[in-house]
């Protein structure tokens, strides 16, 4: 899905961790290519039409495989 408005481009599928009351704004884990650069994972709000979106956290391969190892070695049931 690129946005040549933004210069940027979703790869995939969107994934959608939440949704807003409204619905109008999702919150997303996605890969993302901006300017054409190396795809990172992004979490950031989106809005439905992808054209708008909130500051967010961007995670290069490396930095998304420990975040990923991270959250499995959490005990989030007991945690939260």
């Amino acid at each position: 899905m690129a946005n040549e408005k933004q210069n940027f481009e979703i790869i995939g599928k969107t994934n959608v961790i939440s949704e807003s009351e409204n619905g109008n704004w999702n919150l997303e884990a996605n890969i993302v290519s901006w300017f054409n650069h190396a795809p990172k994972l992004e979490i950031r709000n989106w809005s439905e039409d992808h054209l708008k979106m909130s500051k967010g956290l961007r995670f290069s391969k490396q930095e998304a495989i420990r975040l990923r190892d991270i959250l499995n070695s959490l005990d989030i049931e007991e945690n939260f």
